[in-house]
């Protein structure tokens, strides 16, 4: 057994570690490193050594491992750190392989795709019509997947996760989503959609965040739950709380005036005492969520709010999607009529078939939690005329956007009968509210309701 000079004036020592020791300058020498990293090599523990005074014994044995495995500092030169920060995916539908990218961990972004030319199944708004996505496309139809940094309670869900961002909490999870089949499978995996998607499989909800809620936008907290087979969304809500009564509220008004089909039903449940709006997925293992903004991206020129109505009408139409100008009236009437401050382009869109990527149909009225006069804070704030606040997505003027209805046959109100009384009965279950907001916004309301009658009136005059 061959002894350094240290390890001769430390027999225990060496017979403490089971091998041979050698020097910390001997071990760099090995290692073709500073000594100084050979010092944070062991403190890191991926050296074995002992201190005697101010020198350290190392373990040569622990040294040649080190050097087996290729790796000969903890601190990789620059390249390999990012050959470690970069990995290779292929973005799949179900168990179809669409395309191949690779992701950088560190800029958040995709820096390579590979794919034939024609893409037939991409997702759409990660590309120009049908075609081969860029990097920065597909990025962004990614980035639109995460958990919003604006999302309260981020912090203790990222903590209980042990992510560091959401997008490795977003990865972690393969991409997935409840809106859409699409996942990201990891180089070399053989991972099959049927054994890991969240329509098929149990999941956790907000016990473990790394369920569907990591890929389902928005800023409240929310997560989803398993009911005897189907899938719930649980959305909590902001300052004040008013958010899961406006739900309600909506879905109230939608069921007097639509067809059931027309919107997504909510209802109120409590937890942890605080009320918290609950409503089933209206998306299914067969059926895909694209909002206005992958629309109109994907096969029109990008653009940001207020959209035009006219080219996202002639777009559906050349999609194929029956009914479109009906269907957006009802969505602007009754937008008017809660006062709807938050129709962004990813809360409006169409429903197309995952397998035959075919459109199928409009998307049903959903995410009304910002309605009912949410930002009203005074009394001053109601007055004779209809309430003040910015629409979307067609015109941040509520009056301009009501004037781009073509169709009111559909609009009876005489079903909105005695609707003042169960916003007075909505209302007042929010202990948050001030007295005398419920019966403000019942008269707001009824001045709402008398301008849509106005706008319906000149236009079948």
């Amino acid at each position: 057994m061959r002894y350094t000079f240290l390890a001769r004036f430390l027999p225990s020592m060496e017979e403490n570690m089971n091998g041979t020791n050698i020097t910390s300058a001997e071990a760099a020498q090995l290692l073709g490193v500073s000594e100084r990293r050979v010092v944070a090599l062991i403190h890191s523990g991926d050296l074995e050594a002992q201190k005697f005074g101010k020198s350290w014994a190392v373990s040569e044995e622990s040294v040649r491992s080190r050097l087996a495995s290729g790796t000969v500092s903890g601190r990789p030169p620059y390249g390999q750190k990012r050959r470690n920060l970069i990995q290779t995916y292929t973005l799949m539908n179900k168990n179809d392989a669409i395309l191949h990218f690779v992701f950088d961990n560190e800029s958040k972004r995709v820096v390579k795709v590979e794919t034939d030319e024609h893409v037939i199944a991409s997702p759409v708004g990660a590309c120009r019509g049908i075609g081969k996505p860029t990097t920065a496309q597909l990025t962004s139809w990614i980035t639109d997947r995460y958990i919003p940094e604006t999302r309260i309670g981020l912090r203790e869900i990222l903590a209980k996760t042990g992510c560091k961002d959401p997008a490795e909490l977003l990865f972690q999870t393969f991409g997935q989503n409840l809106t859409d089949q699409y996942w990201f499978r990891p180089e070399g995996s053989d991972l099959d959609w049927n054994e890991i998607n969240y329509f098929h499989n149990p999941y956790v909800g907000n016990v473990n965040e790394k369920g569907p809620g990591s890929g389902t936008p928005g800023m409240l907290p929310k997560w989803w739950e398993q009911r005897d087979g189907k899938n719930f969304l649980i959305k909590g809500s902001g300052q004040g709380e008013r958010e899961p009564f406006a739900e309600l509220l909506a879905s109230r008004l939608y069921k007097r005036l639509l067809e059931p089909q027309d919107f997504v039903a909510y209802s109120i449940e409590e937890y942890e005492g605080k009320p918290h709006s609950v409503c089933k997925n209206f998306i299914t293992e067969h059926t895909q969520l694209v909002p206005l903004r992958e629309v109109m991206s994907c096969f029109r020129r990008p653009q940001y709010e207020p959209y035009n109505y006219a080219e996202y009408v002639e777009v559906c139409n050349e999609l194929g999607v029956a009914d479109i100008e009906r269907q957006l009236a009802k969505m602007i009437v009754c937008d008017f009529l809660t006062a709807n401050i938050d129709r962004h382009d990813m809360n409006l869109g169409l429903i197309r078939d995952s397998e035959t990527l075919q459109f199928v149909g409009v998307a049903p009225l959903f995410d009304n939690g910002r309605g009912f006069y949410y930002s009203a804070q005074r009394e001053s704030d109601f007055g004779s005329r209809p309430f003040f606040h910015t629409s979307h997505p067609f015109s941040e003027y509520p009056s301009s956007q009501l004037a781009l209805v073509r169709d009111y046959s559909w609009f009876d109100a005489r079903k909105l009968d005695g609707f003042e009384d169960e916003i007075v009965e909505t209302l007042s279950r929010n202990e948050l509210l001030p007295a005398w907001f419920p019966r403000a916004a019942a008269k707001q309301f009824e001045i709402q309701l008398e301008r849509v009658i106005e706008a319906q009136e000149e236009h079948d005059r």
